[in-house]
């Protein structure tokens, strides 16, 4: 008389446990991983982080920091949260009421003297904003690109050889009018004006700025405007160096 063989299964179920074993060893790896870059975090990125995370509407203002400047950190954030760190501890920034007066007498008799008609100077939250200012038929750059004017040069070559008395950081705005650009491509104000300020960016370092010193880059299309009444005013169209508060 034959014997029927019992079914059972509780053999295929002895590696569950291997499973559930690899995923948590996969979880302590990321959580280790993240300390550990965690601890690498310059304490001014870790407040720009933090700011982002208690209110990221503050974030959309601007265009933010270009990709791929290391030491930038981006100032969309409240300037009183906004922390950066000294270049050289025996040459501390100068303050703001130093800069300011600095400047102006440049204007009135220095080096910026011959640029005095396309440069307004103006006291911010985050410190003295040097703006240079397009003129009606006195281009800063080529129609609808960020190809520098030879005066443009000349005054942002002038405003360098003042940064370099100073050891301020410093944040660096571009700026358009309310025309919009007409292009298929999806080019817009945007991304114009966020070119024309790396661009001056590059040029006030090749004058001397030191790059350390470099906070920010950032582009404002038509938001900040020097003349509200008018938006499509020419000397809403400009280039902002805001040399920040110690």
């Amino acid at each position: 008389m034959s014997r029927r063989k019992r079914g059972g299964h509780g053999g295929h179920h002895g590696g569950a446990w291997k499973v559930a074993y690899a995923d948590f060893v996969t979880a302590m790896m990321a959580l280790f991983l993240v300390l550990w870059l965690t601890g690498l975090i310059p304490k001014g990125t870790k407040a720009g982080l933090a700011a982002y995370f208690k209110d990221p509407t503050m974030f959309q203002k601007g265009t933010g920091v270009l990709p791929g400047h290391d030491n930038a950190i981006d100032l969309n954030m409240n300037p009183q949260e906004t922390i950066v760190q000294p270049i050289d501890e025996a040459n501390p920034p100068a303050s703001t009421e130093s800069v300011e007066a600095d400047i102006q007498q440049a204007l009135n008799s220095g080096a910026l003297w011959p640029y005095r008609d396309k440069i307004k100077l103006n006291e911010t939250p985050e410190g003295v904003e040097v703006s240079v200012v397009e003129k009606a038929h006195d281009v800063l750059f080529g129609l609808g690109s960020a190809n520098p004017a030879s005066q443009t040069t000349a005054i942002l070559k002038a405003i360098a050889k003042q940064l370099k008395t100073v050891s301020n950081h410093v944040m660096i705005g571009g700026h358009t009018d309310a025309n919009p650009l007409t292009r298929k491509d999806g080019y817009t104000n945007w991304e114009l004006s966020t070119d024309r300020a790396n661009k001056a960016r590059a040029m006030l370092e090749s004058f001397g700025l030191d790059p350390r010193r470099v906070a920010a880059v950032r582009g404002f299309a038509a938001t900040h405007p020097i003349n509200g009444q008018d938006p499509f005013a020419a000397e809403n169209r400009r280039i902002s160096v805001v040399v920040l508060k110690n």
